[in-house]
């Protein structure tokens, strides 16, 4: 069975629209046209192939669906600041809700239910995990958040619906020189109700566009807008990103003039008269996000489309995937595969060696894969199912990633690990997995991922700490960067590995999490080893549980979010007080001079958990509780007088 690979390793589209398709989507009461499409993600039943024509069926495909401006936005902020950030704002949602959170839990756990929501998780984890799942910005240490396909949307209710696409193709990217450049190009039109533009018409317009931008191009006919409003649509909310930069608080220069040498540039932009939206600024993208994230808050996520427009529209989505995207990895794989075993063979390996003894310059294979094009590759308009297509010749993505960089810390992203992600990707685990370990063998990567691939096997946790440990050295100048990415890492071995094989004595999951929390502060650290707690207290190693809740509660309570210090802290002290499963040998009572109905618990560590709970409940309000607490203090002190005094 294949694995089941975290969304945060899934393909990354980004969508660039015009402003008139932007305009009929909120004439209709729609969200921008990503949130749209990321709604019919995972595609169900997709078929893929590997490198020797080998069909894999996968169960479900995810996609990810980001608006290109906010992405190329994001990227021009610093990594370490963002990294910062993104731990601050897990931290503000989680204090928002875990007050209500607790309450919801202990009510579960007081109803004596089996069955349940929170039996094998908890709500602040799931929290931090989507929001670490939801981060789609691409990043120097790794290329999954890196675009796979960037789709050019425009609408037939512009003026020149052919101009504006054309301005789309046209447009400089604002993105980073160490964001990989390959990429497939697609280009969509939507074809509302009330265009002004006959069936006719839109076809002859999409028939310009084939000529012009290739195959890879798409007509889709929309019912919009339609009255009466169509009946509400539940959807899955998606997952929360990290809301972008006030103006306030960005640079006063345009990423655009800024090069990686430092120097500066004129700026790319074309005139201010363009109908491009390329003018938007941070202050447009925080109210936009604002909105939109008002509208993640409701209640209930829904989409008010009509039938007939959400089969349209999932037979787009399927149809960009299974015709175009799909077959594009496949033949970058395949080109990419090629050139990474020509230097792995023996003449190749013996000319490095010899290079590298006699001190001349030595660098990866530079070998760039020829543009990957698709005879069988056909994008079949859904207004017209008659027409067929020829050969596509059309290029359909820029240069190939260039091999060189080096891993974790490099500038670039290396083709050789393009290759091993799109191969992951793809389901093709036994490329996938050469090309990984291959990685890891030159300390580029790979030792986070393999955990996912490979069979459950006592390596693994070598694989996990070597790929912590790694990542805190190539970024020891970015504290806050590699905490982050090492939770990322975290929530990637929780989702992608097996329940039970994560629990079992082979793997030992629960010490994975706690090796990547360490010593950080952070309260998304603290989560992760309560969250290792709990996987330690449902398979009974109950001293160790008891042990990371009290750590985990001490660092939520430095953080300030008391209401789970108050918690883990009881949680805590119920484990430390609990009696061990297995009967001690009588020998052991004699020894101590007392008896087994005396066992209260562990007493060098009780006394600091019950003043911990006891000063929290005094200044959160609760005063009898903390009196409760602080009389048992009193008890414990006085019975250890009298003890002494006896003796």
């Amino acid at each position: 069975m294949a694995p089941t690979l975290p969304s945060s390793l899934s393909p990354h589209v980004c969508i660039i629209h015009s402003p008139d398709l932007l305009e009929l989507l909120q004439s209709a009461s729609l969200p921008p046209l990503p949130q749209i499409l990321q709604s019919f993600s995972p595609l169900p039943q997709v078929t893929t192939r590997t490198t020797s024509l080998t069909s894999i069926p996968l169960s479900s495909f995810a996609l990810r669906f980001s608006d290109l401006v906010e992405i190329e936005s994001a990227t021009h902020e610093d990594e370490e600041q963002r990294a910062l950030r993104t731990m601050d704002w897990i931290t503000s949602r989680v204090s928002a809700r875990c007050t209500r959170w607790v309450e919801m839990v202990e009510a579960h756990n007081a109803s004596g239910k089996a069955d349940g929501p929170w039996k094998d998780r908890t709500p602040w984890w799931e929290e931090v995990k989507r929001c670490v799942e939801g981060d789609c910005v691409p990043t120097r240490t790794e290329a999954w958040n890196h675009p796979v396909a960037v789709i050019y949307a425009v609408s037939t209710t512009a003026a020149n619906p052919l101009q504006a696409l054309q301005d789309l193709h046209n447009r400089n990217f604002e993105l980073p020189p160490w964001v990989d450049s390959a990429f497939l190009k697609y280009s969509l039109i939507v074809h509302p109700s009330n265009s002004s533009l006959a069936d006719p018409i839109a076809e002859a317009l999409f028939n310009a566009v084939k000529k012009q931008y290739g195959l890879h191009s798409y007509l889709l006919p929309l019912a919009l807008p339609t009255s009466p409003t169509p009946d509400p649509v539940p959807i899955p909310f998606p997952a929360p990103r990290l809301p972008p930069l006030s103006p306030l608080d960005s640079s006063p220069f345009p990423p655009s003039q800024v090069t990686s040498n430092g120097l500066t540039t004129p700026r790319p932009y074309p005139q201010a008269k363009s109908p491009m939206p390329y003018s938007e600024t941070p202050a447009a993208l925080t109210a936009d996000w604002a909105k939109r994230q008002s509208l993640a808050n409701s209640q209930v996520n829904s989409l008010c489309l009509s039938e007939g427009d959400i089969q349209n529209i999932g037979r787009f989505t399927r149809e960009f995937v299974v015709m175009s995207m799909i077959p594009w990895m496949e033949k970058c794989v395949a080109d990419w595969n090629e050139s990474f075993s020509s230097s792995r063979r023996l003449p190749s390996r013996l000319f490095s060696s010899t290079r590298r003894l006699f001190g001349s310059g030595y660098s990866g294979a530079t070998t760039n894969p020829s543009m990957p094009t698709h005879g069988h590759n056909p994008s079949i308009s859904s207004m017209s199912s008659r027409g067929t297509h020829g050969p596509n010749a059309s290029i359909s993505s820029l240069a190939s990633i260039s091999s060189g960089g080096g891993g974790i810390g490099g500038s670039m992203v290396t083709q050789q690990r393009r290759l091993a992600e799109f191969a992951t990707i793809l389901g093709d685990f036994k490329l996938a997995v050469s090309v990984w370990e291959s990685l890891r063998k030159e300390s580029k990567g790979g030792s986070d991922i393999l955990p996912l691939l490979l069979s459950p096997s006592p390596a693994h946790s070598l694989h996990a700490i070597t790929a912590v440990n790694t990542l805190h050295s190539q970024l020891a100048d970015s504290p806050e960067q590699a905490q982050l990415r090492a939770l990322a890492y975290a929530v990637r071995w929780d989702i992608g590995i097996d329940y039970e094989d994560f629990l079992n004595s082979v793997l030992e999951g629960d010490r994975w999490l706690v090796h990547v929390a360490s010593h950080a502060e952070e309260t998304p650290m603290a989560l992760l080893l309560g969250h290792a707690a709990f996987l330690s207290e449902k398979k009974s190693s109950r001293r160790r549980a008891a042990l990371w809740y009290l750590s985990s509660a001490d660092r939520l309570e430095k953080g300030g979010v008391k209401p789970l210090a108050m918690y883990f802290f009881r949680k805590s002290h119920v484990l430390y007080t609990s009696v061990p499963d297995k009967e001690l040998s009588p020998s052991f009572w004699e020894s101590e001079d007392k008896s087994s109905m005396q066992w209260r618990g562990f007493d060098a560590v009780l006394p600091g958990i019950e003043h911990e709970l006891g000063r929290l409940m005094y200044t959160t309000g609760d005063t009898s509780g903390a009196v409760k607490y602080f009389l048992s203090l009193v008890e414990r002190d006085t019975t250890s007088v009298e003890s002494a005094c006896s003796d």
